[in-house]
């Protein structure tokens, strides 16, 4: 028998199916690279100095929305939107725009990403990631304690600062717990907003309640949260505390209108400048990083469904507020 011969039932089979040669797989998932640009939004401006291809800067958030005057691509959240202003106040960048949108194939400009917080250690966001091969993250902590360091020579700076974070962001903090429902916490930090169930919201919301010490200030609502009967058993107590809050809020933002509103006229006696700021610079005509801080929480907050109390009492009583984030946003959309 010769063993170089193929046996007749095995050469009918390869006749009838005779080999073919296929072409080498794509090293590149199409569908996924495409997943990951429409996540990405690039600022408009010139490359950061010493920035390339091999050196970006991604701002990673958890989601964004469009403002509807400007069409500025924003972050849903207050402090994911404050450091994006930073990051345009710092480096004359203008926002990112749904009707402008920029590309940057070699990834030299600056952009913001949404990223899932499971991507971070600490499932915290906002995160600063520079560099491309060799990477270097900041997390939500580092960008704070960068930021706020550079406030200690200005205490009422200082002093504003940390009042939005604690006050207005435990306001913003009940709101997003208890006072929207989940398909529209789902919008403001999610990027899976059709594949999460309510297990999983509990368990991003449990990771928020962590971030700025909340839960330290507010331990009832974390037990709550953290509790399997928690919820249940202090109802009334959850209640009464958010009220607290709620009260605090509100009493502080009508102090920060009237506080807005005295720099405007005081400004327009001085030197015929109607601009509206929080905090006032003669040597700075950019808004401060208070103006910044400020205007991420009214944009979010002005961003919920209006039926949301906090939404209802910026528009019904904080009118100047509204016009303030205008001013202040004005500065960093490019020009139609």
């Amino acid at each position: 028998m010769n063993v170089f011969k193929v046996p007749p039932m095995v050469k009918t089979v390869f006749d009838e199916f005779p080999l073919k040669n296929y072409g080498p797989l794509e090293n590149e998932d199409v569908s996924l690279s495409k997943s990951i640009k429409d996540r990405k939004f690039y600022f408009h401006g010139e490359p950061l100095a010493g920035t390339s291809g091999e050196n970006r800067v991604i701002l990673g958030i958890y989601n964004v929305f469009e403002h509807p005057r400007t069409h500025d691509v924003l972050a849903t959240d207050p402090w994911c939107l404050f450091v994006q202003f930073a990051l345009c106040k710092k480096n004359l960048l203008k926002l990112p725009n749904f009707n402008k949108r920029v590309e940057s194939p070699d990834g030299s400009k600056p952009c913001i990403g949404i990223l899932s917080p499971l991507t971070v250690q600490d499932e915290k966001l906002p995160v600063l990631v520079e560099g491309y091969k060799k990477r270097y993250i900041r997390s939500c902590f580092n960008i704070k304690a960068s930021i706020e360091a550079k406030l200690y020579d200005d205490p009422e700076e200082y002093m504003y600062m940390n009042l939005l974070d604690t006050v207005i962001y435990d306001h913003w903090m009940i709101t997003v717990l208890f006072n929207i429902s989940n398909e529209d916490f789902l919008k403001l930090y999610s990027v899976n907003q059709g594949k999460v169930d309510n297990f999983q919201v509990k368990d991003m919301k449990i990771a928020l309640l962590n971030r700025n010490s909340f839960d330290a200030r507010h331990p009832e609502i974390a037990y709550a949260f953290k509790s399997p009967t928690g919820t249940l058993c202090n109802k009334s107590k959850i209640a009464k505390v958010s009220k607290l809050i709620q009260d605090d809020s509100e009493k502080t933002m009508l102090q920060i209108q009237n506080k807005i509103t005295m720099n405007q006229n005081q400004n327009q006696k001085t030197s015929n400048n109607n601009t509206k700021r929080l905090m006032s610079n003669e040597k700075e005509s950019s808004p401060s990083y208070v103006d910044l801080k400020l205007c991420g929480y009214l944009l979010c907050i002005l961003s919920l469904p209006e039926t949301v109390p906090i939404h209802k009492f910026i528009t019904t009583r904080c009118p100047d507020l509204i016009s303030y984030t205008d001013s202040v946003l004005t500065e960093f959309t490019v020009a139609r």
